[in-house]
């Protein structure tokens, strides 16, 4: 006897087929259509469009704390690209909330950095999340990065 090639259980037919068992194209495509697209008026890095092109697909899969972690990312990702581009580079030791006061007023920080701090329960595993709380924290999310970049798009010094 020959031996038998190890499958990939990952790739597997089987775990496909499951796949679809659970889920419909119908339901994936419903998934995407309730997340909103980032819309900024500059461009934004490579990395950054990768978090926020992901997120929705998470979502649409039902993927919740995935989405929640990719918003914390996205938000982190866009205050650490903005503060570099604006020249307003903080300190790598600097707090997120350091950060993120050089990209906005106090009051506009502490909404943000509030939302910052519900995003990270998830990353450093204190909490689970439903699927309707993730849909909220990832529209937020790119919400607070759109107004992020609007507001500071006029302190861009590389041009792009």
């Amino acid at each position: 006897q020959k031996p038998r090639k190890a499958q990939n259980p990952i790739l597997s037919t089987n775990r496909i087929g499951m796949l679809y068992s659970w889920f419909s194209d119908r339901d994936y495509a419903l998934g995407l259509s309730r997340v909103n697209t980032l819309i900024s008026p500059i461009a934004i890095p490579p990395e950054l469009r990768t978090f926020v092109e992901e997120a929705p697909q998470c979502y649409a899969l039902s993927q919740s704390n995935a989405v929640y972690s990719l918003s914390r990312t996205i938000l982190e990702a866009a205050v650490n690209d903005l503060c570099v581009r604006t020249r307003r580079r903080a300190n790598k030791r600097c707090s997120f909330k350091k950060r993120l006061g050089h990209l906005a007023d106090g009051p506009r920080v502490n909404l943000i950095y509030d939302h910052y701090s519900l995003l990270c329960r998830v990353v450093h595993g204190s909490v689970t999340v439903t699927c309707g709380e993730a849909l909220a924290a990832l529209l937020a999310t790119l919400g607070f990065v759109h107004s992020l970049y609007a507001d500071n798009q006029h302190r861009i010094q590389d041009g792009a």
